[in-house]
């Protein structure tokens, strides 16, 4: 129970750092992450498929497959849960009579929504809130004796992950072994990028620091306004603002570019009846309402960006219920957008 508590308090100190938008820096070294023990063995999860004309998960196979320095002695690309990853690696032969030694887990994400994938088959999408719930309730999946132990390394590949304190410390406590001191858990604070190599087969993994700014969905400030916010925002960042807002990709010399995702909030509220839902004269009346919603003001502070950030679609619906019963409700979509500046370094 102690334990409990201790982790909860630092959940509520997490949050305060997110809340903070830090940048933090990292190591360019990251050798440590991928040194392997002969007699154990290594693994690497792909949790995807590529849907764009823009490869990730194919290049990341291939990266972990052949790199001389990353690569393992097992890909793996039909798991699609973290409790799929976690059910592999307990049952698997692979693995011999010895914990495994590294283990790479390939997914999309962003700091904000956490994982494009959920936790397990039933349950939720893996985002900050749920992990931590998963952690809390004890509703995680959990290791076998012996399958990974405290030289373990368990390294999550998903962009930016690694900058939310309440993914790091809900990972941490789910990826750990079943006895013993915890395994060594290292989730990217980096944009993570594959790229095909012009001089081998095998691709580079590289990671991007990046700086974002938030706007409402469909209203774009011009480029002078965004680059004097994020000279405002980050003086201490060594970049050309307007230069990076002019390229829309990665060039040769690994100069800054920007890119953009959007970022949903939705909630769907359910009266007895049609006259008990609220009449909206204005849009003011509308966001009014939707602040005065506790659960959307609680999916905007755990996302990280202001209220005001958000467009907000707001309309009396019917709804389905799960039973097939149809009610009117009230149905809130705000849409922020990230527009993100990145700066690539090679990993060493």
């Amino acid at each position: 129970m102690t334990k409990d508590i201790l982790f909860a308090l630092s959940l509520i100190i997490a949050a305060g750092i997110v809340s903070a938008r830090l940048i933090e820096p990292e190591s360019r070294d990251q050798h440590a992450l991928f040194t392997k023990n002969d007699a154990q063995r290594s693994i690497t999860f792909i949790m995807g498929e590529d849907k764009t004309d823009k490869p990730f998960y194919s290049l990341a196979s291939t990266h972990f497959t052949l790199d001389q320095d990353e690569g393992t002695d097992y890909v793996v690309q039909s798991c699609r849960t973290l409790g799929g990853v976690i059910d592999y690696l307990n049952v698997s032969e692979e693995r011999g009579d010895q914990p495994w030694s590294v283990v790479n887990i390939v997914a999309h994400g962003n700091p904000q929504n956490g994982f494009n994938l959920k936790i397990t088959e039933d349950g939720h999408k893996a985002t900050p809130k749920r992990l931590v719930q998963a952690v809390l309730r004890g509703d995680a999946p959990s290791f076998l004796e012996g399958v990974l132990d405290s030289m373990t390394k368990i390294n999550f590949w998903s962009c930016g992950i690694g900058k939310s304190p309440l993914i790091k410390l809900a990972l941490g406590k789910i990826f750990r072994p079943a006895s013993g001191d915890s395994a060594n858990v290292y989730c990217s604070p980096h944009f993570v990028i594959f790229h095909p190599s012009e001089t081998s087969a095998v691709p580079h993994r590289l990671k991007a620091s990046y700086w974002p700014y938030y706007f409402k969905r469909g209203y774009r400030p011009g480029d002078l306004e965004i680059s004097k916010a994020l000279r405002s925002e980050y003086p201490d960042a060594n970049i050309d603002w307007d230069s990076a807002l002019e390229r829309q990709q990665r060039t040769d010399n690994a100069e800054a570019y920007h890119g953009e995702y959007h970022i949903p909030v939705s909630y769907t509220k359910i009266y007895p009846t049609k006259d008990a839902r609220p009449h909206f004269g204005s849009q003011s009346d509308k966001i009014a309402w939707a602040i005065s919603q506790p659960a959307i003001m609680e999916q905007i502070e755990e996302s990280g960006i202001p209220l005001d950030r958000f467009q907000w679609t707001i309309n009396k619906i019917i709804y389905s219920q799960d039973d097939g019963s149809r009610v009117p409700a009230i149905k809130a979509i705000g849409m922020a957008t990230v527009l993100y500046i990145l700066q690539e370094e090679p990993a060493p």
